[in-house]
């Protein structure tokens, strides 16, 4: 009867956890969703080789989005010779909810004569849910792998982002 209530007790554990995980998607893509969908967002734009104080091969665009002068959305997107690394990060009450990490590169030519500079073609994609920012707790979907840039998918790899647009708009 112990063993019974043992394995029953964690099966009800494993249960609650896979839902919960799925309601969190859900709710969190919802949230995102009504963001997206807002037409009263505040939108500014700087240019991240100002920003970073350095030049990237095909420049850089961070947009932010604000509402009633809160941070909902920050959309950080660097060109490099391989092609384009893209960050949104969509926050609620100043915390993120969802992060999406992307790389797209330059295909080789035909010929193999070099990059063809005229399509990128995604290679990664990681949705992330954030559970718990400060605990750096979330569930990660990934599409692909990384070929040239880096990073783990760890809150730690955002955290700089959201810290200098947090500046940056209180300085603007």
């Amino acid at each position: 009867m112990k063993t019974l209530t043992i394995i029953l007790t964690i099966i009800f554990g494993l249960t609650s956890y896979c839902f919960a995980q799925t309601d969190l998607v859900t709710t969190i893509e919802k949230q995102v969703g009504q963001i997206n969908s807002d037409k009263g967002l505040t939108k500014k734009q700087f240019n991240a080789n100002e920003v970073y104080n350095k030049t990237f091969d095909g420049g850089g665009q961070i947009d932010v989005y604000l509402k009633g002068g809160q941070l909902v959305k920050i959309e950080e997107s660097i060109g490099l010779s391989f092609g384009r690394v893209t960050t949104i990060i969509y926050l609620k009450n100043g915390q993120p909810i969802k992060i999406i990490d992307r790389e797209e590169n330059f295909k080789v030519k035909d010929d193999q004569s070099g990059l063809d500079y005229t399509k990128l073609n995604q290679v990664f994609e990681a949705s992330i849910y954030v559970v718990n920012w400060d605990k750096d707790d979330s569930k990660i979907v990934r599409k692909g792998e990384r070929k040239l840039s880096e990073g783990v998918c760890s809150n730690l790899d955002y955290e700089p982002l959201v810290d200098r647009v947090k500046k940056l708009v209180t300085s603007d």
